[in-house]
């Protein structure tokens, strides 16, 4: 079982490509897609960090 930070971050990373993916189906373009998944990578990170460091 991964420690639930780890989950945390999965989620948002998921969360964020899966973003990505629906605003691609809407007809986005490969920036917006770029740009909502480093979002989600971005919420990870900062995450994680607050999550090492409370």
């Amino acid at each position: 079982m991964l420690p639930g930070y780890v989950q945390n971050v999965l989620a948002l990373l998921l969360g964020g490509a899966a973003t990505g993916i629906a605003t691609a189906g809407a007809g986005a373009s490969l920036t917006q897609i770029g740009v909502a998944a480093g979002v989600g990578a971005l919420m990870a990170i900062t995450h994680l960090n607050i999550a090492k460091n409370p």
